[in-house]
């Protein structure tokens, strides 16, 4: 499994596990449960190659930003049974998630490049204040903000289970302070 391949089997996982929040589920649970599931299998069969393949979900979910601590108990057992220790796996530094506080400035530092342009739907001060909004008033829904100019796609997810923002193309995630 562990080939020059290793980036493209996370975006894998971080694809199929992002998909569960259509159905108003949970990615935080599905990782930790695909984890825990992983493990169980390595412990009843005697296969190193589940903790290899737990080691991937553990990397797609602190790639999506999602903290270390809420998961390590679960995370520990898995990298424990690597020879290994979370700080050489998963250095802090590297995996920080991108929290964010809900004002203008510290959103509209999430969006790239958003040029004025007469074929934007919205402009970036609407889009920017179309998110604290609804993030504010925990509006349940996936909503899309597209960059006509740059082509640039933003989702922001807001669910009873959790809240975070996605450059799709960068593919980076972030959460809010406080929500």
């Amino acid at each position: 499994m562990y080939n020059n391949n290793i980036q493209q089997y996370v975006e894998a996982i971080k694809l199929a596990a992002g998909s569960v929040q259509y159905k108003n589920l949970s990615i935080k649970q599905t990782f930790f449960l695909s984890v825990k599931q992983l493990y169980e299998y390595y412990i009843n069969m005697n296969n190193v190659c589940y903790l290899e393949t737990a080691i991937l979900h553990i990397q797609a979910y602190l790639e999506m930003g999602f903290p270390y601590d809420e998961g390590k108990e679960i995370f520990d057992l898995v990298i424990e049974g690597t020879g290994s220790a979370q700080e050489l796996k998963f250095p802090n530094k590297f995996y920080a998630a991108k929290t964010i506080k809900l004002n203008k400035a510290q959103v509209r530092s999430m969006i790239r490049k958003w040029p004025p342009s007469s074929h934007q739907v919205m402009k970036i001060d609407e889009v920017v204040d179309d998110i604290i909004s609804k993030v504010r008033k925990k509006e349940n829904g996936i909503f899309y903000y597209k960059c006509a100019a740059t082509k640039d796609i933003y989702e922001l997810v807001i669910s009873e289970k959790e809240t975070f923002f996605h450059d799709m193309q960068m593919g980076i995630f972030y959460s809010f302070l406080g929500v």
